[in-house]
């Protein structure tokens, strides 16, 4: 049987070949590509500062919080420079938006709570698994967007009730 061509033609099927297509070009190379040397730099690199963050949060109790270290948004500072170098996005946004965050925590010396050293785990998860992926035909990146927005989110809060702190304080001492 002759394939239809033209204005008879099913566009249901056209749908189905382009996803088809798109899943192919998908699957056929890496989702992130860096020379073997500057990946396994980064890699290294990388390593110690996940390191870093590991120690962190298993010296942390989320139930009564956690001070928030130099040494921690030190990490994030870096991992976010490295790999924005690098080029691998994902870790570069994830590491900055949580750096931002705990970087405000630190400076208005705030006690990370539970949800705070769970995002933490959730960026330190999310550039494992970045890593993972890294010139491996065929694999898939985390998803990493949603938690780039919830850090966001919560530093935008943090952000503003410091803001009304500081004019409260402001305010009563009469400046």
């Amino acid at each position: 049987s002759a394939e239809k061509v033209g204005p008879e033609s099913d566009p249901l099927d056209e749908v189905t070949t382009e996803n088809r297509q798109v899943e192919t070009e998908v699957s056929s190379s890496p989702p992130i590509e860096l020379d073997e040397t500057l990946k396994e730099i980064f890699e290294s690199e990388s390593s110690g500062h996940l390191q870093t963050l590991d120690e962190y949060l298993a010296k942390c109790n989320p139930k009564i919080g956690c001070i928030v270290t130099t040494q921690v948004t030190r990490a994030l500072h870096t991992l976010h420079g490295s790999s924005d170098m690098a080029g691998v996005s994902p870790i570069a946004r994830v590491t900055k938006a949580n750096e931002n965050y705990f970087d405000t925590l630190l400076e208005h010396k705030r006690i990370a709570n539970e949800e705070d050293i769970e995002l933490l785990k959730t960026t330190v998860d999310i550039t494992r698994a970045v890593l993972g992926v890294i010139n491996v035909p065929g694999a898939v990146i985390p998803e990493w967007e949603q938690h780039v927005e919830k850090l966001n989110a919560k530093h935008a809060v943090l952000a503003a009730e410091v803001a009304q702190n500081t004019e409260e304080d402001q305010d009563s001492s009469g400046v």
